[in-house]
């Protein structure tokens, strides 16, 4: 398995996998879905027992890279965002999908864990018979040199220092409160001292992959689309006409809804004469909204206005999100189709989407009931809590 081509079982399962899916009809939210849930964890068996080479690593991370920016192997998109960026986690300014290389060094890591903290089980015995009662762990070259396999787990330590992570080092011997006397193996890397493959995952993860400055808080009211929209504002990294141009797509920058100023992200969402009316309509109707916003980030920033009510604050930044989905879809009606919307009709896309899908998300707390919310939203938000 150190050889590429004895990957390439892996390597096809994933592009069958696409060749079923339709990127095309998935939101974003939708691909982030597949490629941590389903892609993420297809090369479960593989990464398992075998260190993946760095090869089959990238080739892996590229399918998933065209996957989430909707297109595949044969039909490359553009690539808005770094991958390393989109991979890390989300405290850290990503978006969580996590690296398949932390991934199958995390999953061979186990074996360490398994062989220190049940040494007496069958398969340990058979490892301690041949490469010493440590396992071979202090002698890596010479394991390595007797088995493929359990070589390269024995070598774990040496693969991290290459990205000066410690691994060993993690694994400390303690004494056993349950049994007087003796002593145990514990994970520093994890609260219950017990080895997980997410602790050293993601501790990899903060190693190799880079943090970003621009961060975005998750919302939990609205499906992930409209987050991660929000996500690629603040990282500048929308399509529009200004960025397209930038990158030779386009020579015209005039914005697709007023045609009246180039169009950048600021001009789109505050500063268009469309836009302002919508967000002036809105703001007669959710009253805690800034009628005078100026720039994206005080759009972005609206939900630090409020404070001291949690859920009241999400849905004040919801409605937010929604205005933002509903003028980039309306923008993109227009640039494509040649589509024509009222401010009344935009407007009420935002009150029942934004309705929509706050009960969805919120069944903790009672349904929004339609013609309060249109009357007063604020007070049928603290009325339904």
């Amino acid at each position: 398995m150190a050889r590429a081509a004895h990957w390439n079982p892996l390597i096809e399962k994933f592009q069958a996998k696409l060749s079923k899916w339709k990127s095309s009809t998935l939101s974003f939210g939708g691909r982030l879905t597949l490629c941590k849930a389903v892609l993420g964890s297809l090369g479960s068996f593989y990464f398992s027992l075998f260190k993946a080479p760095s090869k089959v690593i990238k080739t892996l991370e590229k399918i998933r890279m065209r996957f989430f920016w909707g297109g595949d192997m044969e039909k490359r998109k553009i690539t808005w965002i770094a991958w390393d960026k989109i991979s890390t986690s989300k405290d850290r300014g990503g978006l969580g999908i996590g690296s398949l290389k932390a991934q199958n060094i995390a999953m061979l890591g186990k074996w360490w864990w398994r062989f220190k903290a049940n040494p007496n089980i069958t398969w340990a015995v058979v490892i301690k018979s041949i490469y010493g009662d440590d396992g071979g762990f202090s002698r890596p070259s010479v394991t390595r040199r007797k088995s493929g396999c359990w070589g390269v787990i024995a070598n774990l330590p040496k693969y991290l220092e290459k990205d000066n992570i410690s691994f060993a080092s993690h694994f400390k011997l303690v004494s056993n409160v349950n049994a007087p006397g003796s002593i145990k193996w514990n994970w520093d890397l994890e609260p219950s001292s017990i080895y997980s493959v997410s602790s050293l995952r993601n501790y990899i993860d903060m190693a190799i992959l880079p943090c970003s400055v621009e961060k975005w808080q998750w919302n939990p009211l609205i499906p992930g689309k409209l987050n991660i929209l929000a996500w690629r504002i603040i990282h500048g990294r929308l399509p529009t006409m200004v960025n397209l141009s930038k990158i030779g797509v386009t020579t015209s920058t005039l914005c697709k809804i007023c045609g009246e100023a180039p169009e950048t992200e600021n001009h789109l969402f505050t500063q268009c004469r469309i836009t302002k009316d919508l967000w002036q309509r809105l703001s007669g109707w959710w009253w805690l909204l800034d009628p005078n916003v100026r720039t994206i980030g005080d759009l972005l920033n609206c939900k630090n206005l409020l404070q001291g009510h949690r859920r009241l604050s999400n849905i004040h930044e919801g409605i937010m999100l929604v205005f933002l989905w509903v003028v980039w879809s309306y923008r993109n009606l227009k640039a494509h189709a040649s589509g024509v919307k009222s401010i009344s009709v935009l407007a009420y896309e935002v009150q029942s989407f934004s309705l929509f899908w706050f009960n969805a998300r919120n069944r903790k707390a009672a349904a929004l009931r339609w013609n309060d919310w249109c009357c007063d939203p604020v007070l049928e938000c603290y009325s339904r809590v």
